[in-house]
């Protein structure tokens, strides 16, 4: 259908290389015809006035507390189950670890996944906040952002982690890298290494330094992902195509 579809249009927009050379070499669409347009976000709302410790306290955590998060959905590509790995492994390693949870509990997975949590014991460490609206807010209080998905075009939620200057470690698949310069504003790892993930985190919560590197350098490299360049690109094409 794709393909059928490819013949009667004039241009195709893929959200990030690696889903353009999806649509080529799986899809046999021509290449001629498919732009890359990165999704873009509106950067204003993630600039959150206020303490860190303040936005904790908001959702009931401690202030001193070292707290990890997604915003996701519970899909089986999400890989959210890695995160609950993650968090049993270094409990005992990160006192006070949290790690929020922002997805509608919403299918069979999610409940499976909080089932799971309970089983293990690990409701004092993993907060499921269900679907929020106060995006930002909840990103305010986060140390740091994790990505555990098993691929990824353009991740919004990357996105918005990154216009809130937060350290991010994220799945090296898709169009993550193209976000997340390693070792630059975050860790990529690797879903095949064993302990990478874990390795990682930990290391962002036992060097600061590293921490607060990676958030330095996250809002210029959140410009390139606002939602002004994303409307700048979409029009060049269409006014490209209508000559």
């Amino acid at each position: 259908m794709n393909k059928i579809l490819s013949l009667l249009t004039d241009r195709i927009v893929a959200v990030s290389p690696e889903v353009r050379d999806d649509l080529v070499q799986r899809e046999f669409i021509k290449g001629s015809k498919v732009d890359v347009i990165y999704n873009g976000i509106n950067l204003e709302p993630f600039a959150v006035a206020g303490s860190k410790e303040a936005a904790k306290n908001k959702l009931g955590l401690d202030a001193g507390s070292f707290v990890t998060g997604t915003v996701t959905r519970f899909y089986p590509v999400k890989n959210v189950e890695l995160q609950i790995d993650m968090v049993e492994r270094l409990k005992d390693r990160i006192p006070q670890l949290k790690h929020l949870i922002v997805a509608p509990i919403a299918n069979d997975l999610g409940r499976k996944i909080k089932a799971d949590i309970a089983e293990r014991g690990l409701e004092g460490n993993i907060v499921l906040l269900g679907y929020r609206e106060d995006i930002p807010q909840v990103l305010k209080a986060m140390d740091l952002f994790v990505l555990t998905s098993l691929s990824e075009g353009t991740s919004i939620a990357l996105i918005e982690a990154i216009a809130a200057n937060l350290p991010v470690v994220v799945s090296n698949v898709g169009g993550n890298p193209n976000l997340v310069e390693d070792g630059v504003n975050g860790f990529l790892f690797d879903l095949d290494k064993e302990g990478d993930f874990e390795a990682k985190v930990l290391r962002v919560y036992e060097n600061r330094d590293v921490a607060e590197k990676f958030a330095s350098q996250q809002r210029g490299i959140a410009e390139k992902f606002s939602e002004k360049k994303m409307i700048a690109n979409y029009k060049f094409i269409y006014e490209k195509s209508c000559r």
